[in-house]
């Protein structure tokens, strides 16, 4: 899902217009608070799948302009 969701937001900037990506960031923000820290202490952990995850969800941040300190 977070791959279909990057690749979301890869086609919307590409797109002629300005695309408002303020929802994509509320529902971003919402698993950052709901699901990261689970994910991220799953990586640290040493599990690679949650790894994995977590490195995608902080690159789709980054195209959102989502900072995650």
């Amino acid at each position: 899902r977070l791959g279909r969701f990057a690749t979301a937001v890869d086609v919307a900037v590409m797109l002629p217009f300005k695309v408002r990506f303020w929802q994509p960031q509320n529902v971003f923000h919402e698993i950052l608070r709901q699901r990261y820290v689970d994910f991220r202490s799953r990586a640290d952990g040493g599990d690679e799948s949650a790894q994995a995850w977590a490195e995608a969800f902080l690159a789709l941040g980054t195209k959102l302009s989502v900072y995650v300190g």
